[in-house]
């Protein structure tokens, strides 16, 4: 059975690997790997891993990359708190919990020139936690589809939309064969950031 060695983000990481699990059942193991993007993306291209989903900038040279889809921030509110006023400026005083794929700071700068105060989380599971410890709201992204029934999701004042893709090694290799075969099963499990509306919230683990 071959070897596969992917990589991706603690917050992906569930249908990420889900998905690969169920491409390559019965042909492939796949042995994960959890990091943030800049030291997967060494890896793939050091050979150490056959392939990454990250959010997608410049990729290494030896490697390249297929796009799965996009992400956009959200503000995840927890039902029973005062509500977030329209715009930027509804943030004014407010505590935020930030959890960001890349830019985290320059989006927790953009955050604290509206006013809000800034608490910054190492992962999206992270940030919708603290979030309802302290009775707060939390900007995370959209793909992770992690808030609950009793938190309502709504477009981020801080809009940011990153591109999510696969990279992998240019040298082909049976494992980045198997990797390149997943892509539409990929392209299902991580397909963009979920529609966000006021009020009514998808349902996550």
């Amino acid at each position: 059975m071959i070897e596969v060695r992917a990589g991706t983000t603690p917050s992906l990481a569930p249908p990420v690997f889900a998905a690969l699990e169920g491409a390559t059942y019965m042909r492939a193991e796949v042995r994960p790997s959890l990091g943030e993007p800049d030291g997967l993306l060494r890896a793939v291209a050091a050979g150490e891993l056959d392939g990454a989903v990250v959010p997608l900038g410049e990729v290494p040279d030896g490697t390249r990359a297929l796009r799965l889809g996009h992400d956009r921030l959200v503000l995840v509110v927890p039902r029973g708190i005062d509500p977030v006023g329209p715009g930027r400026r509804g943030l004014s005083g407010r505590r935020v919990v930030l959890y960001a794929h890349v830019d985290a700071g320059a989006l927790a700068a953009r955050l604290e020139r509206a006013g809000a105060e800034v608490r910054r989380a190492v992962t999206a599971q992270t940030a919708l936690a603290m979030a309802r410890r302290s009775g707060t709201p939390a900007v995370v992204p959209g793909s992770t589809a992690l808030w609950g029934a009793w938190e309502e999701a709504v477009p981020s004042p801080v809009g940011a939309r990153v591109p999510l893709g696969l990279v992998v090694p240019v040298a082909d290799s049976a494992a980045g064969h198997v990797l390149r075969s997943s892509v539409l099963a990929l392209r299902g499990a991580v397909p963009g950031p979920r529609k966000a509306s006021a009020g009514r919230a998808p349902s996550g683990g």
